[in-house]
Parts: C-alpha cells; structure tokens; sequence
C-alpha cells in the first residue's frame, strides 16, 4: 500500500509542478480524497483477494459469493478512480479553452486572471 499511495501521490506532485500555475486543475479536494481512498481501499481488497487466493487456490477459480462481492468492489473502486481522474481532465479542459483565443479573443492570457474568471462564474 506504500509504494502505490507513495506513486499516486509523486505523481499528482511532479503534475502539479509541472503545471506551475495551471496546477489549479488539482485543487477539487474531493477527487484527490476520492482518488486516495479508492487507491488504498483497492490494495486492501486485493490484499484480501491474494490471501484467500493463497488459503484455496481454487477461490478465483470456482464462482462463489465471496469472490463475486471482492471484484465488484474491485470495480467500483475502479470507476471512483476514473471519475477522479475525469474530474481533473474536465477541469484541465475548461481551463484550456479558456485561455484559447478561438473561445474568447478577448481573454486574458495570464492563467491567475482566467483563474480569477472561472472562479468569478462559480459564483
């Protein structure tokens, strides 16, 4: 569970740096917990997946209750991640249009006033 929080952590970090100020992109605090949450409750589910594999190899093998509720939660967790990470490319999208001349020719073309602008129509 380390090394992948520690991965999905680095990761979002090194984005957020190399962004610089389009970093804004991350600041929805939901989709970092959702993100988060989903990535640790995912290795303990497949933690809990390997060890009843390893009691009875024949657990992925034969259909049962347990094996089916394990990977539906598997899957669920899964599509939480991807929303998250759909959120983000949403927002990243938005952001990217805004700063286009085609959508407003007009716009500024500093990120901290298009910021200021998004956060303006939230409003």
């Amino acid at each position: 569970m380390a090394m992948a929080g520690f991965v999905t952590s680095f990761l979002i970090f090194v984005l957020v740096v190399l962004l610089g100020e389009d970093g804004v992109v991350f600041e929805a605090k939901w989709a970092f917990v959702a993100w988060q949450a989903s990535t640790a409750s995912y290795i303990a589910i497949m933690l809990i997946a390997g060890w009843m594999e390893g009691n009875s190899p024949m657990f992925n093998m034969v259909p049962g209750t347990g094996r089916n509720v394990i990977y539906s939660v598997r899957l669920a967790l899964g599509t939480l991640m991807t929303i998250a990470s759909l959120s983000w490319f949403l927002r990243a999208s938005r952001l990217a249009w805004a700063q286009s001349p085609k959508a407003n020719p007009e716009a500024p073309r500093d990120l901290a006033s298009v910021h200021d602008l998004t956060s303006a129509k939230a409003i």
